[in-house]
C-alpha cells in the first residue's frame, strides 16, 4: 500500500532528523525496513524517492560513526545477505551497495571484521550468477571485484577456487553467463591472474574430462575474442 509506506518513510525521516548519529544503533533494523520495501516497489511507485533518500542519509551516517561500535554490522549483514535474495530486481542491486559500504567501513580482520564471515557472504553472492538481471550479476562481480583485489590478497584464491567449483556445479551458469563472469573477473582482478588461477584448477583438480573440455574452450573463446584479455593476448603472441 502506498500510502502506508509513504507514512512510514515520514515518521522514519523525522526520527532521523531528530535523532541524529543516535540513529545508527537502529541501523540493522532501518536497513532492513528499507530493503523490503525496495522488495515491494516492483513498480517503483511514488516513494522510491524517499526511499533512496532515506539510504543515502543512513549511508553517510554509518560512514560518519564507523568504528566507534554504535551499530551492530553483523546484524546489518543479515538484512543485507536476506535482500540479496530478494524476487525485486532493485532490492538485489540496492543490497549489494549496502554490502559494498559494510566493505568500506567494517574492518576485514578480527572478531568484528568482514574476513570471518565470507562463508556466508560469498555463497549468498555465487547464487546471483544465476541472475535473470545482468546488471545484478555485474554488481554480484563488481563485489566479489573488490573482497579479493589482486592476486597478492589472501582471499583471491580461496574466491577464484570458489567461482571455479561453482562454475563446475553448475554447468548452466558456465554456458550462459561464463563469458560475462570470466571478463568481468578479469577487469576487476587482472586477466593474467584470472587465468592463471583458473587454469591451476584444471590442470591439479580436473578429473571429469567432460567439464574440463568444456570450461578451456571457454576460456580460450574469450582469451582469443575478448577485448578484456587483450594485454594477456598480447603478452602470449608477443
Amino acid at each position: 500500500n502506498v500510502l502506508t509506506k509513504r507514512v512510514c518513510l515520514d515518521w522514519i525521516q523525522r526520527v532521523m532528523a531528530l535523532g541524529g548519529v543516535g540513529v545508527v544503533e537502529f541501523s540493522a533494523d532501518l536497513v532492513e525496513l528499507l530493503l523490503k520495501m525496495e522488495d515491494c516497489n516492483a513498480h517503483r511507485d511514488t516513494t522510491q524517492e524517499a526511499i533512496r533518500s532515506i539510504s543515502q542519509e543512513l549511508q553517510s551516517l554509518l560512514r560518519s560513526e564507523a568504528g566507534k561500535g554504535e551499530s551492530d554490522y553483523d546484524k546489518v549483514l543479515d538484512a543485507v545477505l536476506e535482500g540479496i535474495k530478494s524476487d525485486a530486481d532493485e532490492a538485489r542491486l540496492q543490497s549489494l551497495l549496502w554490502l559494498e559500504l559494510l566493505m568500506e567501513i567494517v574492518p576485514e580482520e578480527g572478531e568484528e571484521g568482514l574476513g570471518i564471515r565470507m562463508n556466508k557472504i560469498l555463497p549468498a553472492l555465487l547464487l546471483r550468477l544465476h541472475d535473470s538481471d545482468q546488471q545484478v550479476v555485474k554488481a554480484v562481480l563488481d563485489v566479489i571485484g573488490r573482497l579479493c583485489e589482486g592476486e597478492t590478497h589472501h582471499l583471491f584464491k580461496p574466491v577464484m577456487k570458489q567461482i571455479y567449483l561453482h562454475l563446475k556445479s553448475e554447468r548452466v551458469v558456465l554456458q550462459e553467463r561464463g563469458g560475462l563472469i570470466v571478463r568481468k573477473l578479469c577487469v576487476c582482478l587482472g586477466a593474467r591472474s584470472v587465468f592463471m588461477q583458473l587454469a591451476a584448477h584444471i590442470d591439479e583438480e580436473e578429473s571429469d574430462l567432460e567439464f574440463a573440455v568444456a570450461f578451456v574452450d571457454k576460456l580460450s573463446m574469450i582469451l582469443l575474442t575478448v577485448p578484456e584479455a587483450s594485454g594477456l593476448r598480447n603478452e602470449l603472441t608477443g
